[in-house]
């Protein structure tokens, strides 16, 4: 994981299915052409397709995280979040058991939901948030923390998974959040679980 400036951070999802099929690609660095994913070295493998030009991956695949960010300021990131960054004290921690429930409660955070979705066949929960302060570490990796700032709105979905909790994280700027939210449907649609 590599520390991510980010401008937007990441989840929600909704609904499942996807294209799947055997002509899915490794991803490459840099720019991202629209067509079908997969998530080498990442685990579990999964599968997304990206139907739409802008896209380039922050750096190469890695069995800890996928990210991607779109030229407008969206954000999506596929990661094994199994060190968090404890609000009071400021140092990485063992990521909790319910890693959903930190987030909903995490006191630089401003959660608008926390409910029950099914993302590629898998369940999980969604929870929406907002950093209530100026870069808010979230999650903590050897590489650096992932963080969001005011200017960010977050959905991030925890799977229900054994071992390291996987999360869906996607995010846009504040300003066009609920449109980033249409447009992220067809990917987040799209992702399996193979």
């Amino acid at each position: 994981m590599r520390a991510v400036p980010l401008i937007a951070v990441v989840m929600a999802l909704a609904g499942c299915g996807g294209s799947g099929g055997d002509d899915a690609q490794a991803i490459p660095v840099g720019n991202v052409d629209p067509g079908s994913y997969k998530s080498e070295p990442f685990e579990p493998a999964l599968r997304f397709t990206l139907d739409e030009q802008g896209w380039h991956s922050l750096f190469a695949p890695e069995d800890d995280e996928l990210a991607l960010e779109h030229e407008d300021g969206r954000f999506l990131a596929f990661t094994h979040a199994t060190r968090v960054v404890d609000p009071k004290t400021g140092r990485d921690v063992p990521a909790p058991a319910d890693l959903a429930d930190w987030l909903r409660k995490h006191p630089a955070l401003q959660p608008t939901h926390a409910v029950p979705i099914s993302v590629g066949g898998a369940s999980g929960t969604r929870i929406d948030a907002s950093a209530t302060q100026s870069d808010t570490d979230i999650f903590w990796y050897p590489t650096g923390p992932m963080h969001t700032n005011p200017r960010v709105r977050w959905r991030i979905v925890v799977i229900d998974s054994e071992g390291a909790p996987l999360t869906i994280v996607y995010a846009a700027p504040t300003a066009s959040f609920d449109r980033a939210l249409v447009q992220f449907k067809p990917l987040l649609a799209s992702i399996e679980f193979d």
